[in-house]
């Protein structure tokens, strides 16, 4: 159901009061006031669990594994911003219940692995897997696994899917229960775990470049464009001075004629005014036209047979260039151009779309080195963007060095005491109105390298070295508790407090 009564929703305190600020309720039916309001739904949690309470009765009922796809309504701030934070927003949604507490937290590991192969063997983003600190995880759960994702071109971090190990809370609220093998009665333990639309503007802003979308080969729905190129009127003109010599009677050469005279009359004689010439270059052109479609088709369906999303765009009214431009506005990973001499060869050109680079290759082999260069390709663009993650992490101690890294739009991984109070004072006191964002290497995502002092230098110079007209604006807070923890050397110092010594490293960063 999409509605939810309050009454049902207000069952988990920490859970409502969490959601509360984004709820959107309902008021009205018509002009009709209604007795109770009923909320859109947030989330699906106290939707679902009270039908698990039916469900679930033995142990033999568990694990007890559900998941839907529907959309979601979160009415909690004034930019929305298409695929990345809109108020209405499509995700899948699992849910659980188990016995044990180790069945229920084996189920949020392989959830977050599941979510992690997606962004890296998909959609060639790398993450960082970590839990969230208590702060920001999930209203009601007992905690959040998450993994994060970095935007290079705005320097924000940004929530790429979270796997929720609820515990008993919402069992005990929703009476959920089940009868072990002595015969105890026992609350269940309970997951919640989701992936959304982001996804799709995770990609588009990691891997898209200014002249559009550049997508990964495995989600591509189109993986390679086929573009027949027809010949220019050079070619069909070259290709008439064999038929002319013949025609001329001079195919075997006359007294005191050159070659290039004979070429030169017979060319003269295909390209004059006349009905004659005109037709016979026409039906040349036709016929070399056709010969480039069928190997253009050809080359479709060849790919199509093994296992590739292939298309040709054979619309006679655009030219070969305006599609190029279309296609690599659309993202697709390959384009496979076929003209008069390609057909001649037996060969096409392959162009990939996140470098450009071209080359040619024998249509007998096309459909293996299409498929070779969409797994190189996806290795590329994986490659390029963990670089790009790697570079823009830094790892800081001192809380002027943590600033500086802010701006310079990086993440930073930073000792913490684990204490929510710190957590947010370092959240206020990076709340600065307008942080300039330096320049950034279109190639790679690095910064370029300015030869100074960075730990010497005051923010304001190193901002003014770094300028451009864009700004970041908006507080730094704690993205995640980092699986991979770096040794922490004894008696180090919280980045938010001096006087207390940190228990753990957290990547902290401005976010989505």
């Amino acid at each position: 159901p999409l509605l939810v009564s309050n009454q049902t929703l207000s069952k988990e305190a920490d859970h409502l009061e969490g959601f509360a600020p984004e709820v959107a309720w309902v008021t009205h039916a018509g002009c009709t006031e209604l007795d109770r309001p009923l909320a859109l739904r947030p989330t699906s949690e106290a939707i679902i669990y009270p039908y698990f309470a039916k469900w679930i009765r033995s142990h033999r009922d568990l694990p007890l594994r559900v998941n839907q796809w529907c959309n979601v309504v979160r009415w909690e701030f004034s930019c929305p911003t298409p695929f990345i934070r809109t108020r209405e927003f499509l995700w899948q949604e699992g849910h659980t219940a188990h016995a044990t507490r180790e069945g229920a937290e084996q189920e949020v590991a392989e959830a977050l692995e599941v979510y992690k192969n997606i962004y890296e063997d998909v959609l060639a983003i790398p993450v960082i897997p970590g839990r969230k600190t208590q702060k920001e995880k999930f209203a009601g759960a007992l905690y959040t696994s998450t993994i994060e994702a970095f935007v290079p071109c705005t320097g924000r971090g940004i929530q790429a899917a979270t796997a929720h190990c609820l515990g008993q809370n919402f069992a005990r609220i929703y009476n959920v229960e089940y009868e072990d093998q002595d015969g105890r009665r026992s609350l269940v333990w309970q997951n919640s775990w989701g992936f959304t639309t982001r996804a799709i503007g995770i990609m588009i802003l990691v891997h898209g470049d200014d002249n559009g979308l550049i997508l990964p080969p495995p989600v591509a729905p189109v993986q390679a464009i086929v573009v027949p190129i027809p010949p220019s009127k050079a070619y069909v003109k070259k290709q008439l001075l064999p038929l002319q010599d013949q025609q001329l009677g001079v195919g075997g050469g006359g007294e005191g004629e050159s070659r290039s005279e004979r070429n030169n009359t017979a060319s003269r004689s295909a390209t004059k005014g006349d009905d004659d010439g005109g037709e016979a270059v026409a039906s040349a052109s036709a016929r070399v036209t056709a010969r480039i479609l069928n190997a253009a088709r050809a080359v479709q369906d060849a790919l199509r047979r093994n296992g590739l999303r292939a298309k040709i765009d054979d619309d006679p009214t655009h030219s070969p260039g305006w599609k190029y431009n279309f296609w690599e506005l659309k993202g697709v990973p390959i384009r496979i151009e076929v003209g008069p001499r390609d057909v001649e060869t037996q060969s096409a050109v392959l162009v990939r779309r996140d470098t450009g680079e071209r080359r040619t290759v024998a249509m007998a082999n096309i459909s293996t080195e299409v498929k070779d260069e969409c797994k190189r390709m996806h290795d590329s663009m994986l490659a390029k963007a963990r670089h790009q993650l790697k570079s823009r992490i830094r790892t800081v101690t001192r809380w002027e060095d943590f600033v500086l890294a802010l701006q310079e739009s990086c993440l930073v991984l930073a000792p913490w005491c684990g204490d929510s109070i710190v957590e947010e004072t370092i959240k206020v006191r990076t709340a600065t109105g307008s942080i300039a964002v330096p320049e950034i290497n279109d190639q790679d995502g690095s910064i370029p390298n300015k030869e100074k002092d960075a730990s010497a230098m005051s923010s304001k110079t190193a901002t003014a070295a770094n300028t451009t007209t864009t700004s970041l604006t908006g507080a730094a807070k704690a993205l995640c508790i980092p699986f991979d923890q770096p040794p922490l050397p004894p008696g180090t110092k919280c980045i938010g407090d001096a006087s207390r010594e940190a228990k753990m490293w957290v990547l902290f960063g401005r976010s989505y």
